[in-house]
């Protein structure tokens, strides 16, 4: 039987913290990993699985489905939909530019310059002091779906907005979001007064707006101001968003970090590596948020979603774990690959530790990546030297082989793969319902791993290993869980 998942143990603590509070789950991906469902043809919902697959199985998984928070319905956390940043600059202030993210990565030594950065589309939104966004048109800042998956609109809803504060400025700061019906423009719910944006301090603030429950088959919207009654006045940043239902106590807050199509993982790596301090720092903070407001300890999963266009990085150095600097193997061997995705872990968990968190709690999941015909044997390759970093952080990383959850003869056979010059030619990427099978699988061979009977001994001990039950052992923190093909 194939060895589907590497290291049980960090999927049992998963497992066990999640049963009594919110967890943060977030994908680090290419185009492979991100987008909701959308409407018409198998192949229009090109890169639906991940994303809106996978937190959808985990919480039936960890047993809280209906009930798990979402941000931006199924897309980024600082992904400000239908937004523009308005007024005398484009720009944020320097007051406030530490704190954001990279819109773009640098080019050098072979990686890709980029322009998407950590994000998906607008990062924030941003109106100068004096400056104003019209309330003639709709500004959505987040959609709710009416068939959303990972809670039922009906239900009362939470929205997050994180928002930046200034030490002075002219205003009037005309800021009062409310939540409207999307289509037909009617108001669920508004801020039951204007919020003042100049408090003495630069930084950030967070408010919550909550909708009651009720009957409704129609998308609603988050957004800045009131259509058609009251504009957003400046000056105004808009952080981040997101939605939880009122009620929620534990789920999973699935969201992404990076989204970049057709590239691998040192652009990944680049982006964290090239974000400042103060930027991570105000990331990670926005991503617990559904948690520490409930007072719950911060728990977060990065899931890393990369090793199909990894292999067309030949030339371009990958980052050192230790020093974070391109001295490392091309990034298209597996030691590059490897390289890359600890790199970025390691950054992170840097940051993760300099908040005071407890770096027990940032967990790595590690794949799948799907099989393509061509390729099968370099992603093996790139798994097997992935393993490694279950074994350097055997209470926090897992790894689960896409070469065993997948199998490209089922998937074509299966009419999983997307068209392109013919049937099932772009095994690149798959249709919407092989993204689908992929997350079945996956959630599959977790709840497997979380449930398996206690690690077996192999030839290869580690004295001294947390089991995830409070006992120390003399045991390897590996275990075989079979997928059947």
């Amino acid at each position: 039987m194939p060895n589907a998942v590497e290291n049980a143990l960090a999927v049992r603590r998963v497992a066990s913290i999640a049963a009594s509070q919110v967890i943060g789950w977030g994908i680090v991906c290419d185009s492979n990993g991100l987008q909701t469902d959308p409407a018409g043809s198998p192949d229009s919902g090109q890169y639906s699985g991940h994303l809106q697959g996978l937190p959808l199985l985990v919480s039936y998984w960890l047993g809280f489905a209906g009930t798990g928070p979402q941000s931006n319905h199924g897309l980024t956390l600082n992904n400000i939909g239908g937004m523009s940043n308005v007024g005398a600059t484009a720009s944020i202030p320097a007051s406030h530019s530490d704190y954001l993210l990279p819109t773009t990565i640098t080019a050098g030594d072979g990686v890709s310059s980029v322009t998407s950065g950590f994000k998906c589309a607008n990062q924030f939104a941003y109106v100068a002091d004096a400056s104003s966004l019209s309330n003639s048109a709709a500004r959505s800042l987040m959609d709710v779906a009416a068939d959303a998956r990972l809670f039922s609109v009906n239900d009362s809803l939470t929205f997050l907005l994180k928002y930046g504060t200034f030490s002075s400025g002219t205003g009037p700061q005309n800021f009062r979001p409310s939540v409207r019906r999307s289509a037909a423009g009617t108001i669920v719910a508004s801020a039951g007064s204007n919020i003042s944006t100049i408090t003495g301090t630069n930084g950030f603030a967070w408010y919550e707006l909550a909708i009651s429950a009720a009957t409704r088959n129609f998308n609603v919207a988050l957004e800045p101001h009131i259509l058609n009654s009251q504009a957003w006045q400046g000056p105004g940043i808009i952080h981040s968003v997101q939605m939880i239902p009122t009620a929620a106590t534990t789920g999973v807050c699935a969201n992404n970090w990076t989204y970049q199509g057709g590239l691998g993982g040192v652009e990944a790596c680049q982006s964290v590596v090239s974000a400042t301090d103060a930027a991570l720092d105000e990331f990670l903070k926005a991503w617990i948020y559904p948690q520490t407001r409930l007072g719950q300890t911060p728990t977060l999963v990065l899931q890393w979603m990369h090793g199909g266009n990894d292999r067309n990085d030949s030339g371009q150095a990958s980052f050192d774990p230790d020093t974070l600097l391109r001295t490392g193997a091309s990034s298209h061997t597996p030691a590059g690959v490897r390289n890359n995705c600890l790199a970025f872990y390691r950054r992170v968990l840097a940051r993760w530790v300099a908040l005071g968190h407890d770096p027990l709690r940032l967990f790595l999941a590690i794949g799948p990546y799907h099989e393509q015909a061509a390729h099968v044997a370099t992603l093996a390759s790139y798994e097997d030297a992935l393993a490694e970093i279950c074994d350097l952080y055997p209470n926090t990383a897992w790894l689960t082989r896409g070469t065993e959850v997948t199998d490209y003869r089922v998937w074509d056979d299966a009419d999983w793969y997307r068209d392109g010059s013919g049937e099932d030619t772009d095994d690149a990427h798959m249709r919407r319902d092989g993204y689908h099978a992929v997350a079945m699988a996956t959630v599959s061979a977790w709840k497997a791993a979380a449930t398996a009977p206690p690690l077996l001994p192999t030839s290869d001990v580690r004295a001294g290993v947390d089991r995830g039950d409070g006992v120390l052992g003399t045991l390897k923190t590996k275990k075989i869980f079979p997928i059947i093909r």
